[in-house]
């Protein structure tokens, strides 16, 4: 017992991920000078209930997987880079969610979150930014959005959004609104993605990783047709556009990205299928030898 305690805090004072309790913390994803965690907030699938059911549509997506779920989770990204703590959106927020329990394997606080870049104002995205009495979870952080999202201030009616209005007034100076290309740190950049949201963007991290957020959702059906939209797409045309542009720019830069939706830990490459010629169409690979916990006896 005594030489468990000790191994067990030599691997806390590393900051190594280890599994307890059932929770699975992989080792950091290494790319350039960045350490990626990803974390499950929530396990998750999408039905085909969330897409037209028309019958091309349906077509389509049974020539792409005939199953009626696709594979998916809810993903956040807890980041260290340029000696600081980053965490892409924040999750559910419930009390199942693993990324508090994440903290505490890694010996971290969410005292110690230096910035939070949010990709949209959705509440599997935004859930997490208060604590259960309404305070900010993130006392010392930058908050990070698009301006577009923050000024649209609603969701999918003409209600002001509850959820952005506790924002500002929660972390009001700690507000930072970005546009395309605003780089949030050196080599950090934003780009706009609208379409899923008014004000929806990804965040490319030096010609190397792309944070997509809800660039698409079903990885069984949508990188074979980027032309389906789900039921949470507020604007299918727009959405559309920037899908096919980003899915572009991934396959073009080669590109690792990372997916709020994508199965966990949402890590994947992207390029054309070429078999395809009379639309845009991509295929996805998630990156093998990296979907696996430390050995059970670390």
């Amino acid at each position: 017992m005594k030489n468990f305690l000790l191994g067990l805090a030599i691997l806390m004072a590393l900051a190594i991920p280890f599994s307890l309790k059932a929770i699975t913390v992989l080792e950091p994803y290494r790319i350039g000078e960045m350490l990626v965690y990803p974390i499950e907030d929530a396990a998750n699938v999408f039905g085909r209930d969330i897409f037209p059911d028309d019958e091309e549509t349906k077509q389509k997506m049974n020539a792409a997987y005939p199953r009626p779920e696709s594979p998916a989770s809810i993903n956040v990204f807890l980041v260290r880079y340029a000696n600081k703590w980053i965490l892409i959106d924040t999750g559910l927020g419930t009390k199942e969610s693993k990324i508090m329990t994440t903290f505490e394997l890694l010996h971290i606080t969410p005292r110690q979150i230096d910035i939070v870049i949010l990709t949209h104002n959705h509440a599997d995205h935004t859930g997490g930014i208060l604590d259960s009495t309404g305070k900010a979870r993130y006392p010392y952080a930058q908050l990070w959005i698009s301006m577009e999202e923050l000024a649209s201030g609603r969701l999918r009616s003409e209600d002001p959004d509850p959820t952005l209005k506790k924002l500002s007034d929660t972390y009001n100076k700690r507000i930072n609104t970005f546009e395309e290309g605003t780089e949030i740190l050196p080599g950090l950049i934003a780009h706009l993605a609208p379409g899923h949201t008014v004000g929806h963007a990804v965040i490319e991290f030096k010609d190397k990783m792309l944070f997509i957020g809800d660039l698409l959702h079903a990885v069984k059906w949508q990188f074979a047709n980027p032309e389906i939209c789900s039921a949470f797409d507020q604007d299918d045309a727009a959405t559309v556009a920037s899908r096919v542009r980003i899915l572009n720019m991934a396959a073009d830069k080669k590109l690792v990205v990372a997916g709020a939706h994508l199965p966990y830990p949402g890590l994947g490459t992207v390029k054309r299928n070429t078999d395809v010629t009379d639309r845009p169409a991509f295929r996805y690979f998630q990156i093998k030898g990296y979907d696996m916990a430390l050995p059970k006896n670390r």
